[in-house]
């Protein structure tokens, strides 16, 4: 399940838990959500990838990434704030720590 409005736009599962992320468009968030028996997913924590205090409605979340090893997860934001937000695993993928926010060219 996800928040009424926030508009799932990609999911990638984590390369060796059973752990899935989405990046939601309109809500300019990531949700962490595990991986239940027969693929049911369960929402978890979820974090903004703008920084803090904007304005959600002026940008959107676009793309997301896992590295090979599983321990960072990359999201991107466009529109008013450009931005590369990148998360730290941890607690075998349930859990994320914001460890960098870049501004970045209009892609």
């Amino acid at each position: 399940h996800t928040g009424l409005g926030d508009g799932p736009r990609h999911l990638l599962q984590h390369p060796t838990d059973p752990v899935a992320y989405v990046v939601n468009e309109l809500a300019s968030t990531l949700r962490v959500y595990g991986i239940g028996n027969g693929g049911i997913l369960h929402p978890g924590e979820s974090f903004s990838t703008l920084p803090a205090g904007a304005d959600h409605t002026r940008s959107k979340a676009a793309e997301l990434a896992i590295s090979k090893d599983g321990l960072t997860v990359y999201a991107t934001t466009r529109g008013e704030y450009n931005t590369l937000s990148v998360f730290t695993v941890f607690d075998q993928g349930r859990s994320l720590k914001l460890v960098q926010q870049l501004r970045v060219a209009a892609f």
